[in-house]
């Protein structure tokens, strides 16, 4: 199994500083759960974590909590077994 989930860009930005960004539609998130997870930068970095996923399965988003000012680039929330 994959252990990566790709996210994409930041759709929207709450006046509390929550992140809403768009998830990749092919991954089934009934099965696979990213409420809680860690989301990390491309080098790996712990960014922020996911608090929600939310709209339709079509087109779902994930509402972030992150730890830092979100630049571009590439972020993924990471699936392996939490410790």
């Amino acid at each position: 199994m994959n252990v990566k989930v790709r996210i994409g860009r930041t759709v929207s930005v709450t006046k509390k500083g929550l992140r809403v960004v768009s998830l990749d539609p092919s991954v089934d998130y009934v099965k696979v759960n990213l409420i809680g997870r860690t989301v990390r930068s491309s080098d790996g970095k712990d960014v922020g974590r996911v608090l929600d996923v939310i709209g339709n399965v079509k087109n779902p988003y994930a509402v972030i909590q992150a730890a830092e000012e979100l630049e571009e680039g590439r972020f993924y929330v990471d699936l392996r077994r939490r410790k």
